[in-house]
C-alpha cells in the first residue's frame, strides 16, 4: 500500500495585518532585472560602495550590474573559468576591480572598464596538485587575498596570496580537516581572518604570525558544517550552519553568545513549518544590529522574512511582500540601507529601507554587538530552542555547553598556549612551515628577515604624530611567510 505523506503546507500562522504590525522595518522595491530569459539560478553575490554587483550564472559566466537612477543596468560580463565559479569579491580599494575563484584552482582578476578583461591569472605554475577553491575573500586594504579550498589528499587549504603577484605566498593546511567554505577578513583589522568549514569548526587567525600555529587565535566549535560567516562589529561573528542555525559568536571572549535552532527561527519569521525554513545570510543593519535574511520554501516559495537581534533576542523585522523567487543570496549597503537579494528565478532585486522610529536600529544600548562581552562576563550563553517561538521569549541555557573547557564535544575549544619555536630559512624541508607552495624568493637571509620586523612596530609621521602603520605591518607579514621554506609534497 502506497503510503501519502499528510502534513499541513508552510503557511503564516498569523493574519497578514499583523504581520505588517509585527514586522516594523519596511523596506521598498526600488528596482529589479531578470538576468536572463530563462530561469536561472544564483547563489552567489559581491558589491561595492558604487552600487556595482557581481553575480554568478550556472555556465560560469559572472555578470556586472550597476544601479543608476533606480534601475539596474549590465556593465559586462566574464567568462574564463573552466569548471564551476565559486566565489566573486570586489577590490574594497578599487570598484573597477573583481576577483574571481574557481574549483578549476585558478584565482582571476578581471577589469570592469576593458569590457571585463582578465589582467592577471593567480596560480602556481610549478605545483601539479590542482585545489579547487570553494570561497574567497579579500582584505579591506585589497592587499591581500585568501582562498579556501576543498579537501585534496587528505588536507584543507588556506591560501594567501599578494594582489600585485600571481604566485601564491603561502598557505595554512593543519587547521581544517575537510572542505573550506567560507574565509572572511575582518572589516577593520587586516590580520584578521575568520574561516568556516563542513568540519563543523570557526577558526579565528591572526596572520602577522610567524606559524600556522601562532596565527591560529581561536577554534570555536559550531557542532555543525559551517555555511555562511560574517563579521559583524568589532569583534563577533555571525555563523550560519547547514542546519539552518543562527550561532553569534565573540572573537574577543571565544564564546557563543546567542545559538538558534531553525525550529525558533521559523517561529520568529511567523511560519508553521520549521523544515521548510531556509537562510540566507547575515548583515548588519544602519544602528550596527546582527540582521538574519530567511525564506520558506512552503506556499509560493515567495516568503522573504528579516529577523533581528536586539535585546539578546531575535525578533521579527522586515517582510519583504513582493518578493518572487527563492532567495539564495545577498549584499546590504549598511550605509544607504540598501539590501540587493539574488536568487533561484535569476532575479536582482534592488530593496530601499525606510528609516523607521521602533528603535530597533538604535545601537546606542548595552546590547549592541561590538559590546557584546558585556552580556557574556558571567559566562552567559542564549539558547532559543523550539519551546521559545510563539512567543519568542529567551531560555538562559545553563549547561557545559556555555562553558570554555578542553572536552572536544564543548561550544568551544582553545589551542593550547605556549612558547613555539620560530623556523629559520637556513632550516631543511623537512621542517613543517607555512607554506605548501614553492615560492620563487627563497633569498631571504635572516638579516632580511629580522629588518622585515622593524615593520611592525608604530613609526612616527613628518608631523611627529605616532600611528599604527598597518602597511608595513602586513608587508612585513609577507615578507615573513614568503620567506618560509616549504615540506616536501
Amino acid at each position: 500500500m502506497d503510503i501519502f505523506e499528510n502534513e499541513e503546507a508552510d503557511k503564516d500562522t498569523v493574519e497578514e495585518n499583523e504581520l505588517e504590525e509585527q514586522f516594523p522595518k519596511k523596506y521598498d522595491l526600488m528596482t529589479e532585472i531578470e538576468v536572463s530569459l530563462k530561469k536561472t539560478y544564483i547563489n552567489k553575490i559581491s558589491g561595492t560602495k558604487t552600487l556595482k554587483y557581481s553575480i554568478i550564472l550556472p555556465d560560469n559566466t559572472i555578470e556586472v550590474y550597476e544601479v543608476n537612477d533606480s534601475s539596474l543596468s549590465r556593465v559586462c560580463s566574464m567568462s574564463g573559468h573552466e569548471k564551476t565559479v565559486t566565489e566573486t569579491v570586489f577590490n574594497p580599494n578599487d570598484d573597477n576591480i573583481l576577483f574571481s575563484t574557481s574549483e578549476d584552482g585558478l584565482v582571476k582578476m578581471w577589469d570592469t572598464r576593458a569590457g571585463g578583461s582578465c589582467v592577471l591569472d593567480y596560480k602556481d605554475e610549478e605545483e601539479k596538485i590542482i585545489r579547487p577553491y570553494e570561497c574567497l575573500d579579500v582584505s579591506y586594504n585589497g592587499r591581500v587575498l585568501c582562498t579556501g579550498s576543498q579537501l585534496v589528499e587528505d588536507d584543507a587549504y588556506l591560501v594567501f596570496w599578494d594582489q600585485r603577484a600571481p604566485k601564491p605566498l603561502g598557505g595554512y593546511w593543519n587547521t581544517h580537516t575537510d572542505d573550506v567554505t567560507q574565509v572572511k577578513f575582518h572589516k577593520e583589522k587586516v590580520e584578521i581572518l575568520a574561516t568556516g568549514s563542513v568540519d563543523g569548526l570557526v577558526n579565528v587567525f591572526n596572520i602577522m604570525e610567524q606559524t600556522e600555529d601562532e596565527a591560529l587565535t581561536h577554534t570555536l566549535n559550531a557542532k555543525c558544517a559551517v555555511d555562511k560567516l560574517a563579521w559583524v562589529g568589532g569583534a563577533a561573528v555571525a555563523c550560519l550552519t547547514q542546519a539552518h542555525q543562527l550561532q553569534l559568536w565573540s572573537t574577543a571572549s571565544a564564546r557563543c553568545a546567542l545559538h538558534c535552532e531553525r525550529q525558533h527561527i521559523a517561529g520568529t519569521m511567523k511560519r508553521s513549518r520549521a523544515d521548510d525554513c531556509y537562510l540566507v545570510d547575515t548583515v548588519t543593519s544602519v544602528g550596527g544590529r546582527p540582521v538574519l535574511l530567511a525564506g520558506s520554501y512552503g506556499g509560493e516559495e515567495k516568503t522573504l522574512r528579516a529577523l533581528v537581534v536586539a535585546g539578546g533576542r531575535l525578533l521579527p523585522y522586515a517582510n519583504f511582500a513582493r518578493n518572487r523567487q527563492l532567495v539564495r543570496c545577498c549584499h546590504h549597503d549598511q550605509a544607504r540601507d540598501l539590501l540587493v537579494t539574488a536568487g533561484e528565478s535569476g532575479i536582482v532585486s534592488v530593496w530601499r529601507g525606510v528609516p523607521d522610529h521602533t528603535g530597533l536600529d538604535d545601537a546606542d544600548d548595552l546590547d549592541h554587538i561590538s559590546g557584546i562581552d558585556a552580556d557574556l562576563r558571567d559566562g552567559d550563553h542564549v539558547d532559543m530552542d523550539a519551546s521559545d517561538k510563539s512567543d519568542n521569549s529567551v531560555n538562559s541555557d545553563d549547561s557545559d555547553k556555555s562553558k570554555v573547557s578542553d572536552k572536544p564535544d564543548d561550544s568551544v575549544t582553545h589551542k593550547k598556549s605556549g612558547p613555539l619555536e620560530h623556523l629559520d630559512t637556513a632550516d631543511s624541508n623537512k621542517q613543517e612551515t607555512l607554506s605548501k607552495t614553492e615560492v620563487s624568493n627563497k633569498a631571504y637571509d635572516s638579516d632580511k628577515m629580522d629588518s622585515s620586523d622593524e615593520s611592525f612596530e608604530s613609526s612616527e609621521t613628518e608631523g611627529g604624530e605616532v600611528m599604527d602603520d598597518v602597511s608595513g605591518k602586513l608587508t612585513g607579514a609577507l615578507a615573513r611567510l614568503q620567506a618560509r621554506r616549504h615540506r616536501p609534497y
